[in-house]
C-alpha cells in the first residue's frame, strides 16, 4: 500500500494556467502536492488579474513562468516542469507522459473537447476538467462527478456564463473542485488492491 509521502508525490499535469490552473497549482501546493508540470502559452494581462492568482509586477511576463515563481515561493522543494507552449491534441503526450492525474483547465469549450479526449486517448491516467462553472452568484453549486468508467472526472455547475463573464468565486470554486477529485483519484488509488 503507498504512504502518504508517495500519496502527495503523484505528478500532477495541469494545462492552462489561467483561472482555473492557476488557483488550482497554488491549491494542490497548499494540499501537499509536491509534483506539478505546467503547460500555458499565454501572458500575464491586467484583466487575468481579477481571478487569477497573478500580481500586477507580473502583467507582460509567461503565465508559466510567474506562476512558477509564485509556487516556488510557497513550496520551494516543489518538482516543477513548465512548458511555454500551446497544447492540443497533436502534442499532449510529451509533457504529460509521466503524470498520474491530468487535469484540464483550457477555456475554450473547442480546445477543451479535444484534449480532453486526446488526453484519455495517450495519457495512462485519470483525467479531470470542469465544464460549465457559468453561475457567477452560485460558486457553491460547483461540484464533481466522475464518467467513463471513472477515467473522466468533470466538475461545474452546469450553467453558461452570463455577459460579464464568470467572476473569481466561481472560478476559485471551481479550482478547490479540480483540487478535491485529484485529492479523491490519489486517495481511490491508495485504497485499492
Amino acid at each position: 500500500m503507498p504512504t502518504t509521502a508517495s500519496f502527495y508525490a503523484t505528478r500532477v499535469g495541469i494545462v492552462g494556467a489561467g483561472g482555473l490552473g492557476s488557483n488550482l497549482a497554488i491549491l494542490l501546493c497548499r494540499m501537499g502536492f509536491s509534483r506539478l508540470v505546467i503547460a500555458d502559452y499565454d501572458i500575464v494581462e491586467p484583466s487575468n488579474l481579477n481571478r487569477q492568482v497573478y500580481l500586477y509586477k507580473q502583467v507582460g511576463r509567461p503565465k508559466v513562468e510567474a506562476l512558477a515563481q509564485i509556487v516556488l515561493d510557497l513550496l520551494p522543494e516543489i518538482e516543477l516542469l513548465t512548458h511555454f507552449q500551446k497544447i492540443d491534441e497533436r502534442n499532449i503526450a510529451r509533457p504529460f507522459e509521466n503524470c498520474g492525474v491530468f487535469v484540464d483547465c483550457t477555456d475554450s469549450a473547442q480546445n477543451k473537447s479535444r484534449i480532453v479526449e486526446a488526453a484519455l486517448t495517450v495519457l495512462d491516467c485519470p483525467v479531470v476538467s470542469a465544464s460549465g462553472i457559468g453561475g457567477r452568484l452560485t460558486p457553491a453549486k460547483i461540484s464533481c462527478s466522475h464518467r467513463f468508467g471513472g477515467r473522466l472526472w468533470v466538475i461545474g455547475d452546469q450553467q453558461s456564463s452570463d455577459c460579464l463573464g464568470v467572476a473569481a468565486p466561481a472560478v476559485i470554486a471551481a479550482a478547490s473542485a479540480l483540487a478535491e477529485a485529484v485529492y479523491d483519484i490519489c486517495r481511490l488509488r491508495q485504497e485499492s488492491p
